[in-house]
Parts: structure tokens; sequence; C-alpha cells
């Protein structure tokens, strides 16, 4: 985001679908701010180990099974690596694959609701503190990157399951607009498979009336600078050195409105067609980037770092 944004305009719409969205009573995710969550339950899971947060189907029986609780977010893509996978980006090993993984960045642009979400999150991170009794968890903050003041959550989730449980797991094909060149499908083997954790629906979401509707979209449909809802789980997830860390997992993006992100990029050509500079030759500054042997839980950031210096395909063997 840049000049050509109208930040103002996107902060009036981004209030308004807030205040919408997290009034509204949905079966399959909770708002993260609205909602309360005393009902939340934190359940020890072994394969992959890991704490999630939970809660039971039907509160109104204490009694019925517990399902993954699926919070709900509004925000302003300020960072995205999402599908699709093209031929032109570079695998370099079949031992990157596992790290491999879709990501989205969230900014409240200064509402008081993100605030809102971040002190919930805290609320669930000393949850998971009880929970794992004494054991190291290490501690979490919101993401400041976008700039000082403005207050970002981001959420990710990895293309593959793997390890010798993935045996057990269904392998499902990617959807359609992730993986149009099969790169991802080439990497899929007995020990690593994309499984329905591993999967992020995306969805434009338009309201008639006061009726909202959903219509799949492809991934590269969501810009930075986009009005969005994400849907997430949260976990912690033991590392290498047996600390623990709390994550947001990616379960979907939908659009909820793009009319600010594409009158900035509109004005943006227009404004670059009428500029009389030469042409700028640019120098290569690709880095080839090793990989070492890591835990399940490599952090984002290097992930976006190895993610950005891909151009061209070579899968090892």
């Amino acid at each position: 985001m840049d000049s050509f944004y109208d930040f103002q305009r996107a902060k009036h719409l981004l209030d308004a679908a807030q205040a919408d969205r997290n009034q509204m009573f949905l079966k399959q995710s909770r708002s993260l701010i609205v909602d309360r969550n005393g009902d939340l339950e934190i359940r020890h899971y072994s394969n992959p180990h890991s704490y999630r947060v939970t809660n039971r189907e039907d509160h109104e029986h204490p009694n019925s099974p517990l399902e993954e609780t699926i919070f709900r977010l509004q925000g302003v893509v300020y960072e995205r690596e999402l599908p699709p996978m093209m031929a032109s980006s570079r695998v370099y090993a079949r031992k990157q694959a596992p790290y491999l993984r879709q990501h989205i960045g969230i900014v409240g642009l200064g509402l008081p609701y993100m605030s809102t979400a971040v002190d919930q999150l805290y609320q669930i991170l000393s949850k998971f503190q009880r929970a794992l009794n004494g054991q190291t968890l290490n501690p979490w903050t919101a993401d400041s990157s976008f700039g000082p003041g403005h207050i970002g959550i981001t959420a990710n989730c990895r293309y593959f399951t793997v390890g010798s449980g993935a045996s057990t797991k269904q392998s499902l094909p990617f959807q359609d607009g992730v993986d149009p060149d099969g790169i991802l499908q080439s990497l899929v083997t007995s020990t690593m498979v994309h499984t329905e954790d591993n999967s992020v629906l995306y969805m434009k979401a338009s309201k008639s009336g006061l009726k909202w509707r959903y219509t799949d979209i492809p991934p590269a449909d969501i810009s930075i600078g986009d009005v969005v809802e994400i849907q997430f789980t949260i976990r912690t997830i033991r590392q290498r050195d047996s600390s623990y860390k709390m994550i947001m997992i990616l379960r979907s993006v939908a659009l909820l409105d793009d009319s600010v992100s594409t009158a900035a990029s509109v004005a943006r050509n227009r404004a670059f067609s009428l500029r009389k500079d030469p042409p700028i030759t640019q120098r290569n500054l690709l880095k080839r980037v090793k990989y070492e042997d890591s835990s399940d839980e490599e952090d984002v950031r290097e992930h976006l770092r190895v993610h950005r210096d891909m151009a061209g395909l070579r899968i090892g063997n």
C-alpha cells in the first residue's frame, strides 16, 4: 500500500464490515472479538503433537463431542504469500517442500476492534500456559511490521503433512487455482501428503439485503489492500528445544471488498504510464538459500524470505 491507496476509505469500509460480520452467528466459526470464550477447552493431541483450542459441538450439552474451534477476524491484507504455485516458482530440493505454506497478514488500520482481538489472543495464550503445566511457552506478540501504531495478525497453513503419521492421513487433491502446473502434486509421497488440515478455502462474500452469499474464487484474487475475513484455528506446537509456540492456522480467506485496492492499482498504473523516466536495468539480486534440517515449527518469517527467492522450477531428486 502506498500513496495511491485511500486509507481513509479503506478504514471506513473495514469498520463497517467488521461491525456487521462480528454480530453474525455462524455455525462453523465464532468471532474472536465478540463471542464469549468461557467454554473453550485446551486439549492435547498426539498426531501431530500439539495443544489445541476446542469447544463442545453443542454448548448446551457438556458431554457432546469436542471440535477444534475456528475463529474469524476481519482486516486489510498487508502481506500475503498465497497460491498459485506456478512453474515459474523454484523448489531446490524435495526436502524444502515441508516448509512451503500459505500465509496472510491482516491489519486493523488503527481501529480499536483489533486491540480487542489481540487481548483475546492473550487470554487464549494464558489458557495454553495453564494446560502446559509448567512447560515452556514462548511469548506471543502481534506483528508490528506494517508500521508504528498498527497491529497485525498473521496466519499460515502448510501445504503438506509430513512424517510417519502422514501415511494414515487421507491425501486430497489441491483445490482449483492452487497448483495449476502440478508442482505441489509432484512432491507428494507416502510420508508427505496434502490433507484436509492443509487446505485453505478462498471465497468472495457478497451481501444482498440481509443475506451474505459466498462464491469460490482463485487465491490469486486476494491482493494487498483488500478487506478480508480470515478463519483460523489456534494451536501450540512443540519446537526442537522442547518449548512451545502459539500459532494461528489459516483455514479460509473471504474477500469482503476490493474496491480500494483496485482503485489504487488503476491510479498507480495511470501515473506510471505518464512517467518519462528511462527504463532501469535491474540487477539480478537472487541469492540461493540453503535449507537446514528444521522442526515443523520454522518461523513464518524464514519461510517468506526463502519463498520470495523462488523464481523458476527445479525439483531435486
